[in-house]
């Protein structure tokens, strides 16, 4: 979703981290593409891609690709309760590759475009969170486990307790 509408934007694919996912900005902005594409002069152009979406020509900017989670997903953008999709597997390779030869890119550290924020930077963040959140998730599973040994040893310190009087109160009967 993109500024608070419900239209598709995305192309989604995982990244090596598979928390950890890829977005593909789609756009109907063709013309402008085109020019770029034109200026390659017959050189391989990965950083787009043209082709039909939901029966539309679109373009997918691979160049503006980054980096988000499963949290940042709302929701499957559909039309007429149907998903929206790309299914063109031709195509959807194509994106693939292509998105694949700029993240090898983008991870070596080179800028597509100088006006393209720091992804690799936004990706480590997302893993530092993800990081965090695992380490959090395992104190809470630590804290709740203590808690039952706690318990646990409540208990069993009860029982022995029982066990003490219960052998004391023999011994003074057999003493009697």
């Amino acid at each position: 979703m993109n500024k608070g509408e419900s239209r598709p934007n995305y192309f989604v694919f995982e990244g090596d981290n598979k928390e950890i996912l890829w977005f593909i900005p789609l756009s109907s902005r063709i013309e402008k593409v085109l020019r770029i594409i034109r200026e390659t002069q017959g050189r391989p152009c990965d950083i787009a891609h043209i082709c039909d979406v939901g029966h539309r020509k679109q373009v997918f900017v691979i160049q503006d690709m980054f980096p988000a989670t499963k949290d940042y997903i709302q929701q499957e953008y559909t039309v007429n309760r149907n998903p929206y999709r790309l299914v063109n597997q031709k195509d959807i390779q194509i994106v693939e590759n292509k998105a694949s030869r700029i993240k090898s890119l983008i991870d070596r550290g080179i800028k597509i475009m100088p006006t393209l924020p720091n992804v690799n930077q936004i990706e480590n963040q997302l893993l530092e969170k993800l990081n965090n959140d695992k380490i959090n998730e395992q104190k809470l599973t630590n804290e709740d486990s203590s808690k039952e040994n706690i318990d646990n040893d409540k208990e069993n310190t009860g029982r022995n307790e029982i066990r003490r009087r219960e052998f004391l109160r023999r011994q003074m009967n057999r003493e009697r």
